[in-house]
């Protein structure tokens, strides 16, 4: 079985779910797409599972004919000279292109002084500079200024656009709902962003029928203050102490737990993939959703 949020990845524009301001985001956008041409640079940040990655990948297909015509540099200042030659000697077939860079603040330092003295302006004319964030305070104001289109994915999403996205994906997989009760629930859950409520609505709908009583509901609350090796022993023990009382036996989502111990999905995956010997023995591979015990998370990472 496929989960969901693989089966229905965003493939155009209309299956993106997005922010409600600035009102003519989505005119912008539609204008990109027609034209295959991104007027500047684009910035889109905010949260983990907002739409973020989903909104750049959808205007590379439709803008990029060629391979060649998109770079994916790395985070090291070797990578970004790289791309400097790739920007100043490269042709391209499509009508631009797109120099992708996902976890933008991850960049080191001298990475950011090159791309800031130059290189985003340079080329602009023939290039496009598509970009993520889950951090726009970790990124050089100078670097932010040369996104002339930014995209604040932690505002509010559209209403409407959940709902008829979510609607069509029930529709798909012939779940019987009725629309009041999942207008109720998203309304309710909507501040989790699409990935997760994608998630819990199809753990809601095991047997055909949407209960909105039986999915896993990311808990709203206070996250961990810090979780690595300058926590004190004491302050674990409090933190573990409280997640046990939240929590007792029971288990997350990758994102809520990531959401529990203040850091974002990707940096928990690889410390999950990377660094632990017995953390994947918890998946619970009966579900769609990969689900970790949050003590044994907190934990582990203190040793690392």
């Amino acid at each position: 079985m496929i989960p969901w949020n693989d089966k229905y990845k965003p493939k155009i524009l209309d299956d993106i779910v997005l922010p409600e301001t600035p009102s003519n985001l989505r005119h912008q956008l539609e204008e990109f797409m027609e034209k295959e041409f991104v007027s500047g640079n684009l910035l889109c940040y905010g949260a983990p599972g907002q739409g973020k990655s989903a909104l750049i990948n959808v205007l590379i297909h439709k803008i990029i004919v060629n391979r060649h015509d998109i770079n994916a540099p790395g985070r090291k200042t070797e990578d970004i000279e790289s791309l400097a030659k790739w920007l100043m000697y490269a042709k391209h077939d499509s009508n631009q292109k797109i120099v992708k860079m996902e976890e933008m603040d991850q960049l080191s330092t001298q990475a950011q002084t090159l791309l800031k003295d130059g290189l985003m302006e340079k080329y602009r004319g023939n290039t496009a500079f598509l970009a993520t964030t889950n951090h726009i305070e970790k990124l050089d104001p100078a670097i932010v200024s040369r996104f002339n289109t930014k995209i604040d994915f932690n505002t509010t999403l559209n209403f409407d656009d959940m709902f008829n996205r979510l609607k069509y994906i029930l529709n798909s997989e012939a779940v019987i709902f009725k629309e009041e009760e999942l207008k109720k629930y998203i309304r309710t859950h909507s501040k989790v962003g699409m990935r997760e409520i994608i998630n819990m609505i199809e753990s809601a709908s095991h047997g055909g029928t949407f209960k909105p009583e039986h999915s896993i509901t990311v808990q709203h609350t206070q996250t961990l203050p810090l979780v690595n090796s300058t926590t004190s022993t004491s302050d674990l023990d409090k933190e573990i102490a409280r997640l046990d009382a939240k929590y007792d036996k029971s288990v997350l989502s990758m994102a809520e737990t990531a959401k529990e111990l203040n850091m974002d999905v990707k940096t928990l995956q690889r410390h999950v993939k990377d660094k632990s010997p017995y953390i994947p023995k918890y998946i619970n591979q009966s579900s769609t959703r990969i689900v970790f015990p949050i003590r044994k998370i907190a934990q582990h990472l203190m040793n690392i």
